[in-house]
């Protein structure tokens, strides 16, 4: 085996590990904690960070996810 294949091997299983944990009750348990109001917000390990949002022209502001 190369040594790229490897490489490859060991980042699709980084990849694999990576999605089990996302859907594991501990970090279900521990994103259950959290607010759209903290600085930044996980959801399945992935962060969000939400920002207000002026709605219908300014009308109303809304807590959204922030564009990457």
């Amino acid at each position: 085996m190369s040594y790229q294949d490897e490489e490859l091997l060991r980042m699709r299983q980084k990849a694999a590990e990576f999605k089990k944990q996302q859907v594991s009750e501990d970090t279900i348990q521990e994103e259950l904690k959290q607010s759209i109001y903290d600085p930044v917000t996980y959801i399945t390990k992935i962060p969000v960070v939400f920002v207000d949002r002026a709605l219908l022209d300014g009308r109303i502001t809304m807590q959204i996810p922030k564009e990457r």
